[in-house]
């Protein structure tokens, strides 16, 4: 995801507060939701839960600018296929440490750790880097 002080105006998204259910459904495949998502067998189950995922990035408000960054090493991943969200705005999240900062590139549209393989490279980078950790 974008960083979270990420500016209102630049966020590639419809805030869907205000969104009927067919506006809604819409912003969601903009996210590349599968679209059995939207069958009648399950929209009932998926449809409050991602009104309250996109409730929680549409309505966040970054409130702790000038607050010092975190001092461990960061990484982000973003998907190269992802139609929202951009490699700079992934970038922003470096901003946020003074540690290192990786970010790398995840073949795939923005559910890319949905995808098996994409998931299994993923977890390994997580537990390659948690292994170097000294704890």
């Amino acid at each position: 995801m974008a960083a979270p002080d990420i500016p209102w105006d630049e966020r590639p998204w419809r805030q869907q507060r205000g969104l009927d259910e067919e506006q809604f459904k819409d912003e969601c495949r903009g996210w590349d939701v599968n679209e059995l998502v939207f069958s009648p067998a399950l929209w009932g189950t998926y449809q409050p839960l991602m009104r309250a995922d996109f409730t929680l990035f549409d309505e966040y408000t970054h409130r702790h600018a000038g607050a010092p960054p975190f001092a461990f090493p960061l990484t982000a991943f973003w998907g190269t296929r992802d139609r929202r969200i951009k490699q700079h705005m992934v970038q922003g999240w470096s901003r946020f440490t003074t540690g290192a900062f990786q970010l790398l590139e995840a073949e795939g549209h923005h559910l890319w750790p949905l995808d098996k393989a994409h998931k299994a490279a993923w977890l390994q980078v997580v537990a390659d880097q948690l292994a170097q950790l000294q704890l």
